[in-house]
């Protein structure tokens, strides 16, 4: 009876364990993520004219920045350029560069701006334009806010999965074995097992005899 519990539990916990790595392994899966593109045209520059475009981006949690992608104005000569995403509630700024990948910003709303100052060679009547995208993912563990760490969700919670399903294969391996050295036993005890006595066996009675009565 004691083995057959050990099983019971050991399957028990192994389904537990599997149920607990199908969530974390989906939340990886589901993990939100934000692209929000950089595409900017600049027209009717002058030397040393700034001029600058911004879209607002919310965070509804914290993210982390995996991927920025940009490529140089065009024509690419006469100006000089710079990205950020500024927060409105606290004015701080993360730039957006490739070195940005990495760095952990906290929910809210915020700018995405892309500024350029036209320098003194600037083409007349040229039009510059700025393609690109940045990406953000939600985060879930990592360091302080403005910080490099992790490059979000999806690399941490398959990692975390990994350990439970293994768990979870262990309990069941377990609970199999203990299952059948269970019945294995229960088996050999009906074998070797003699049969009971009978306790209250019929009573054996004596056979009557009969004599011959003899005349007086």
């Amino acid at each position: 009876m004691s083995a057959r519990r050990g099983a019971a539990s050991s399957l028990v916990l192994a389904v537990v364990l599997a149920l607990v790595s199908l969530l974390v392994g989906g939340g990886s899966a589901t993990a939100s993520t934000r692209t929000a593109p950089l595409r900017a045209t600049f027209t009717g520059l002058l030397p040393g004219s700034v001029d600058s475009h911004a879209w607002g981006l919310r965070l509804s949690r914290d993210a982390v920045v995996t991927e920025v992608t940009t490529t140089a104005l065009r024509p690419g000569t006469g100006v000089e350029w710079d990205a950020w995403l500024s927060s409105r509630a606290t004015g701080e700024r993360v730039p957006v560069t490739p070195d940005a990948v990495g760095v952990r910003v906290a929910a809210g709303d915020y700018d995405l701006t892309v500024r350029v100052r036209a320098l003194d060679d600037i083409a007349p009547g040229a039009t510059y334009s700025l393609d690109g995208h940045l990406v953000v993912a939600d985060a879930t563990t990592g360091p302080e806010v403005g910080q490099r760490g992790s490059r979000g969700p999806l690399a941490l919670t398959g990692a975390d999965a990994l350990p439970l399903l293994l768990a979870a294969l262990a309990a069941a391996l377990v609970g199999l074995l203990l299952l059948v050295a269970a019945r294995r036993r229960r088996r050999d005890d009906e074998t070797t097992t003699p049969e009971p006595a009978d306790d209250d066996p019929s009573p054996v009675l004596p056979t009557p005899h009969h004599f011959p009565r003899r005349e007086p």
